[in-house]
């Protein structure tokens, strides 16, 4: 993303997680790509992609080259998509949360999978925004809850997507 989304726009972009503190709740945000021990792929791929060398590179394209190449590396990611919505591989993301959870978040934050949902063990919480692009889906932070919802658009009302809970190991 380099500069232009804090310089333009003034968003900070973290590149990695981040674990903050919001409301009285230890945050830990993620996008959530390369968690899984099956993602090695992926994390290659990423020390590739975000070499300072290759990324000057890059840069010197030209868009009619640069744009269908981001293309082939994004198109490719979206194909495996159909991966991380497996069940079982999303069982594996809420396992790693959890692990997180013990290590002292409060809360844990992904998006990779682009499947919605908040899972409570307790007072600690999984949520999985979804995707904005595809659903509306969002997650809020009120009074240091987490919760989760659907956007239907101009007009009506956003709708809760409910929590499931889990007990605790």
């Amino acid at each position: 993303l380099g500069s232009f989304l804090s310089e333009k726009v003034g968003i900070t972009v973290h590149p990695d997680k981040l674990d903050i503190e919001l409301q009285g709740r230890k945050v830990h945000l993620y996008h959530g790509d390369g968690l899984l021990k099956a993602d090695v792929g992926y994390r290659f791929l990423r020390k590739i992609l975000r070499n300072p060398l290759y990324q000057r590179i890059y840069k010197l394209m030209h868009p009619n080259m640069g744009v269908p190449l981001a293309g082939v590396f994004s198109g490719s990611s979206r194909s495996l998509l159909g991966l991380r919505l497996d069940p079982s591989r999303l069982g594996e993301y809420r396992a790693v949360a959890q692990k997180r959870l013990k290590a002292g978040s409060d809360i844990v934050l992904y998006a990779h999978t682009h499947q919605p949902e908040l899972t409570r063990w307790d007072r600690n919480a999984y949520c999985n925004t979804g995707g904005w692009i595809q659903r509306y889906t969002y997650a809020m932070l009120e009074g240091g809850e987490i919760s989760l919802w659907d956007y239907k658009g101009p007009g009506t009302k956003p709708v809760s997507i409910a929590a499931t809970s889990e007990k605790t190991d």
